[in-house]
């Protein structure tokens, strides 16, 4: 792990210690108007770091590469050190190449000649590797040098060919494309990647030129090979093609009667049922997950005017209704790798639609969106520009072994059904956010590494995001998964509104949510607010019903009540509370062709927000709880669940 890794790693750590005040400053200050600008600052901080990794990681291995040298250089001089060195050189076919030492900073502010100079060696390395002239080279590190007009990152194929052309062996090409391919990497289930696997370990083959002819060979030897189904594939199987091909290869190379190539490639055609198919590890973990994930969310579904989490229980997560923060690391841990699983009989297709809905429980489909188009992951696409791409469609294709599960599926998998048993934890943020953060991390850790699936990488935007997105939560009203969706509305394409904020004023920007709060503050303390009736209607309601949360939908025709996190956006409910009088339904008329001017969104703002606060003052004197309001499309006012304070 390098010391960019590290520093990220430590960051994110510490995060109630180094970063807490800067969050806090930026969710403050955010609010629902500006809060495109701030995120999309962030966002694309992560973008730029990460387009630039193909970069620094060839920066950094010329870098180490003349380690040896350079420090052979200083042993006779105790007083300096390779940490001090400031410039290196490289002689590499009778001409030096003058760098300065490398850091993360370094890379992203590269200078056009010395970025001139990295790429005329890389190529000349290459091209003498492979007996080619420099012109076949020389595109593929201006790409990868950033070097092009136009930004475009690195596939597979390209990933593998730079690997080969620098000679890298086995470890330092997954190191390489764990690093260049945010959701992709090597994996000993394709059979490309085990041809690959073969080069980088028998040195002869270490060629690009090699392993593009023997992937055509293994191709035209087996198409007409039928494969098997996911279900039937040995236990195990990936994982000792992983573990034991070194050892093959040894044994091949001690046979004087056929040649290792040869021997190499009877023994992958003959495994051909079995390759190119998904991983049955991956799989099997991937459907336990979502075990968890769709009994928590049918039940909420079903259930909403109970105390859901209560009545479920699952390898004793959850003691006497009570949920213990610490302990679902360990249980999901035991249940997702523990031997002798048994798939559950129940249908994919029926499994994935109750997990996208939830979705669409809980945002209401404000953003008129389907469900499953919710379930996406933070990326960048082929040009390098933040992306969020959907993975909804894709649930029950993986459920039935028909698709191989990725690093992103699992662990959005995962990262959700985190998020569903932290909202029944008591939060104290110094302590949970902790525990939260190095539950999710260490669970992502493990489960990838036994569905041999790429690791953890933390600076990589899919695993940041996931994280930024925990540390958020400590200092909002939204829950993980409101925020992460969120995050991704900032990042889609112009013509599929590129925030959700698209259609909002450019005046709305000009007063943030905070500025509001402070106006609503200093009326309602000058007694300059009217409710009409509503607040001690509101206030018999939630002393009577409010115990265990809700949210308040405000309509034309009166308010409506469910509770928490369970509202439809027409709910085919009775009204529960009527306007005293009739100017309140008036505010709250969608149809009117001024409901989302400026002002009146202000002025809806200013009558919801000043309840929250006659209801703090006058009704909740002996409970603790949250408000959210929302007052943009669907105006609505939220109790998170109140709890009496401790005498």
């Amino acid at each position: 792990m390098g010391e960019y890794t590290r520093e990220i790693e430590k960051n994110y750590k510490n995060w109630g210690r180094s970063v807490a005040d800067i969050t806090d400053d930026i969710i403050e200050n955010m609010g629902e108007d500006i809060s495109k600008k701030l995120w999309r600052e962030q966002l694309l901080s992560m973008e730029k770091e990460y387009t630039c990794s193909p970069r620094f990681f060839l920066m950094s291995y010329l870098f180490e590469k003349a380690n040896k040298t350079l420090q052979s250089n200083l042993i006779d001089n105790e007083n300096d050190s390779f940490e001090d060195i400031k410039m290196y050189t490289i002689s590499y076919d009778n001409k030096e190449y003058r760098f300065h030492a490398v850091s993360a900073e370094q890379a992203w502010f590269l200078p056009g000649e010395e970025r001139n100079r990295y790429i005329q060696l890389l190529t000349k390395m290459a091209a003498d590797h492979h007996r080619d002239p420099d012109s076949v080279w020389k595109p593929l590190f201006w790409k990868a040098m950033l070097r092009k007009n136009k930004m475009e990152m690195l596939t597979r194929q390209e990933g593998f060919r730079i690997a080969h052309g620098l000679k890298f062996d086995l470890e330092k090409t997954e190191e390489f494309l764990l690093r260049v391919l945010d959701n992709d990497g090597f994996s000993y289930t394709r059979s490309e990647d085990i041809i690959e696997a073969f080069c980088f370990l028998h040195e002869p083959a270490n060629n690009w030129h090699v392993a593009q002819d023997l992937k055509s060979r293994y191709r035209s030897e087996t198409i007409d090979i039928p494969k098997k189904e996911v279900v039937f594939k040995p236990d195990d199987f990936t994982k000792g093609m992983a573990s034991s091909l070194l050892e093959f290869i040894e044994e091949w190379n001690k046979n004087r009667e056929k040649d290792t190539v040869e021997q190499f490639m009877d023994w992958l055609v003959s495994l051909a049922p079995l390759l190119d198919i998904p991983s049955r590890s991956a799989f099997q973990i991937y459907r336990r997950l979502a075990d968890i994930a769709y009994e928590i969310t049918s039940e909420r579904m079903v259930s909403m005017d109970e105390d859901v989490m209560n009545t479920y229980h699952i390898h004793g997560v959850w003691n006497n209704g009570q949920f213990r923060e610490r302990d679902f690391v360990k249980k999901i841990r035991e249940y997702c790798l523990e031997d002798g699983f048994e798939q559950k009989e129940m249908d994919a297709y029926q499994m994935a639609s109750v997990l996208v809905q939830y979705a669409e429980v809980v945002f209401d489909n404000v953003r008129r969106r389907k469900p499953d188009q919710i379930w996406r992951y933070l990326t960048v696409d082929d040009k390098g520009r933040l992306t969020a791409r959907s993975i909804g469609k894709r649930i029950p294709l993986l459920l039935s072994g028909k698709e191989a599960v990725t690093k992103a599926d699992l662990l959005f998998l995962l990262w959700y059904t985190c998020d569903l048993l932290w909202e029944s934890g008591d939060y104290e943020w110094e302590i949970s956010l902790n525990d939260r953060m190095e539950g999710f991390w260490k669970l992502a850790r493990i489960l990838l590494r036994r569905a041999l699936l790429p690791r953890f990488y933390t600076p990589h935007i899919l695993e940041r995001s996931f994280l930024n997105a925990i540390c958020t939560e400590a200092f909002s009203e939204e829950s993980p998964f409101e925020i992460y969706e969120g995050m991704c509305e900032f990042v889609l394409p112009e013509k599929r509104s590129r925030n959700r904020t698209k259609t909002v004023d450019s005046q709305v920007s000009k007063q943030s949510r905070a500025k509001l709060e402070q106006l609503v503050e200093q009326r309602y303390c000058e007694e300059t607010l009217t409710f009409e009736g509503i607040e001690e209607l509101l206030s018999k309601h939630i002393l009577e019903k409010g115990e265990k949360g809700g949210k308040y939908l405000f309509t034309q025709e009166g308010i409506f009540y469910f509770l928490w996190k369970a509202g439809i956006q027409n709910p085919d409910l009775p009204v529960t509370i009527f306007y005293p009088q009739a100017v309140t339904g008036h505010r709250f008329d969608k149809s009117r062709k001024d409901y989302q001017n400026v002002e009146i969104r202000e002025e809806r703002f200013q009558f919801l927000y000043g309840l929250t606060l006659y209801l703090t003052e006058h009704v909740l004197t002996n409970f603790k709880c949250k408000f959210r309001v929302n007052y943009q499309k669907n105006a609505s006012l939220s109790i998170m669940k109140m709890e009496k304070w401790g005498i």
